[in-house]
């Protein structure tokens, strides 16, 4: 699983915990210094790994990953080459899923234009130890 623009790592090591080995990418090397903390915390180091990278242009090859996450990541990118990018690094067939809860009138026009052609983020206080089933 590939989360794009995984912030401080909180859902990627959400996603670890239920079972999915997890790439996570942004573009602030403050974030993913944050994401490998909170996986660590949370004994995900191994189900995880992280990088600094661009939504627009992944070292990735093509094809690599079954599922594609973005959660309030698309109104920081260009849409339309970053979609392109996450799709080809996507594999036939896998699910690739976005959210953006932004409500906001000036984003409006851009995602309309955007999707003709083709976040808040949360502060990391302390890592909490999740709960293990």
């Amino acid at each position: 699983m590939l989360d794009a623009g995984c912030g401080e790592g909180i859902y990627a090591t959400l996603f670890a915990a239920i079972g999915f080995d997890v790439a996570g990418f942004d573009i602030s090397p403050n974030c993913v210094e944050a994401a490998q903390h909170v996986a660590a915390a949370n004994g995900f180091s191994e189900r995880t790994r992280f990088s600094v990278q661009a939504t627009e242009q992944l070292d990735y090859p093509d094809d690599c990953f079954d599922v594609v996450v973005g959660i309030d990541v698309l109104h920081h990118v260009e849409v339309a080459t970053s979609v392109a990018e996450l799709l080809r690094v996507l594999r036939p067939g896998g699910t690739a899923l976005f959210r953006e809860f932004v409500e906001v009138p000036a984003f409006d026009r851009v995602r309309d234009s955007s999707s003709q052609k083709a976040s808040t983020r949360t502060t990391l206080n302390t890592p909490r130890k999740m709960k293990e089933s």
